[in-house]
């Protein structure tokens, strides 16, 4: 028997037959085509034969990568605005002689939460991510310096430092932001198996390849009511066991028909 292969789907691990599975390859540019299908999300042409792309998520009604995406380059817009305000509320505490009262831990702010708790493994990513260290720090021991110039009342000092940190640090931390949401695509790059089912080409589309694996089989007799199953049964046929001992749903290949 073939090994199955493994992968995962919306934080979910799958596993399907490989003996259907013809290649697996990053998911390459999607023709759209008129469908009223929303699991079918248009055509791929792979060494001048057409499949038709599946999305896995659909399938399983669970929220699109698309969505996903969308999400996260709304999140980094509010990250962004969140130094925006941060900046201009330091200001207003100058010109107001006010205590300054937001974060100026920058692992506390919800930028630094994310960034501190964020994984990656592309490359490209991580090297964005790594740009924004040291100026987002710099931004927030910006109000350890304003203060202790307040404290000296030196107003004037005050505002030119701000100033230039505007034009130094959050110029380049807003740079920063446009080229991450600029290639966010990257995170969320998909996997697509192509596969042969009873005569037609499909590509699966899920979020990533774990594995290519005997998959070890557990007792399933509590599949109803198991946990895990949170979509129609049908498109289990049962729960399995990875080498690293994790769970493992096995899915019907006669839902992608």
């Amino acid at each position: 028997m073939l090994p199955s292969i493994i992968f995962e789907s919306n934080n979910t691990l799958f596993s399907i037959n490989s003996d259907k599975v013809v290649s697996i390859i990053y998911l390459p540019k999607v023709t759209q085509v008129p469908t009223s299908n929303l699991k079918i999300r248009g055509i791929v042409n792979f060494r001048d034969e057409i499949f038709t792309v599946i999305d896995f998520r659909k399938l399983i009604s669970r929220t699109s990568v698309s969505e996903e995406l969308q999400n996260f380059i709304l999140m980094l817009e509010e990250r962004e605005k969140d130094h925006l305000y941060w900046l201009q509320t330091l200001e207003n505490s100058v010109i107001e002689n006010k205590p300054f009262t937001l974060t100026t831990d920058p692992h506390k702010c919800k930028f630094g939460i994310w960034y501190d708790n964020f994984k990656t493994s592309n490359m490209a990513i991580r090297k964005i991510l790594k740009q924004f260290d040291q100026p987002h720090k710099n931004i927030h021991d910006l109000a350890f310096k304003i203060e202790k110039c307040k404290s000296e009342n030196q107003l004037g000092k005050c505002k030119d430092i701000i100033e230039r940190s505007r034009n130094k640090e959050f110029k380049l931390l807003v740079s920063l932001f446009a080229k991450l949401k600029q290639n966010a695509s990257l995170v969320f790059q998909e996997s697509a198996l192509l596969m042969n089912l009873n005569s037609k080409k499909i590509a699966l589309v899920v979020d990533k390849i774990i594995s290519v694996e005997n998959i070890e089989s557990i007792d399933t007799s509590n599949l109803e009511n198991n946990s895990l199953i949170s979509f129609k049964k049908n498109f289990i046929t049962g729960i399995g066991q990875s080498k690293d001992k994790k769970l493992v749903q096995t899915v019907s290949e006669l839902m992608l028909v």
